[in-house]
């Protein structure tokens, strides 16, 4: 069955909220109506079906631009990105974030283009390449900056906040990851603020700061129970 490149995007977006909710997700411009998008009741439903439809929904992606479809190409790779970190799909991973990366650039369009940047670095970072994640992140931390986008400016220094300490550089990593839980724990944002704190308590402990990593472990998997995080909390509770 063939499978409309539109539907997808408001399908998977519709998906990534059942399987991570509470995350942030900007508003995505497309033609098809919102409403007509697929219901998934629960975060196992959510989870079979984007397993299911992964390969051609990344199909979609990479050939998105050819079809004159360039937005939906950075979109669906944008939307792919939980997926693909959860599986540890590194090589679609890459190749869909390449082309949308392609695919922003030639559209004109900055804000697109760091997100990606953001997100690619992730992926090399999962993969271990953490020089080239590092200048990943770097770039779209200058991208959002450029466009006064805050909380891409966040989530970009939270990203090379990661990377820092997977680089061992974990005072860099404390001030990048500090700032972040700062704006989160401002702005409402309890999921990013839970995997936040828990990024300053690695740094922490790596520090040898011990009582002040136990103190921000806590508050991480306290969030996650008030809040029903069944990622973090477990992340939170293997790490501590």
């Amino acid at each position: 069955m063939c499978m409309n490149t539109h539907q997808a995007v408001h399908d998977l977006r519709a998906a990534n909220a059942a399987i991570s909710p509470g995350r942030y997700q900007p508003h995505l411009m497309c033609h098809h109506p919102v409403e007509a998008a697929r219901r998934f009741p629960d975060t196992t439903t959510a989870l079979a079906w984007v397993r299911t439809e992964c390969s051609r929904l990344t199909e979609l992606c990479l050939t998105a631009t050819d079809r004159g479809e360039p937005e939906s190409c950075w979109q669906l790779a944008f939307l792919l990105r939980d997926i693909y970190f959860l599986d540890k799909m590194r090589k679609p991973w890459l190749d869909t974030h390449r082309a949308a990366l392609k695919a922003a650039v030639e559209m004109n369009n900055p804000w697109a283009a760091a997100v990606t940047l953001n997100n690619l670095g992730t992926a090399h970072s999962d993969g271990g390449d953490l020089t080239t994640a590092a200048k990943c992140h770097e770039r779209a931390l200058v991208g959002f900056t450029g466009l006064g986008d805050q909380q891409g400016i966040v989530r970009a220094a939270a990203s090379l906040g990661w990377c820092r300490h997977y680089q061992g550089d974990h005072r860099g990593a404390l001030e990048h990851l500090t700032a972040a839980a700062e704006f989160h724990d401002g702005n409402g944002g309890r999921r990013d603020l839970a995997i936040t704190l828990r990024g300053i308590a690695l740094a922490e402990v790596a520090l040898q700061e011990n009582e002040s990593a136990v103190a921000h472990a806590g508050a991480a998997l306290r969030i996650c129970e008030a809040h029903g995080l069944q990622i973090g909390r477990a992340s939170c509770r293997e790490r501590v």
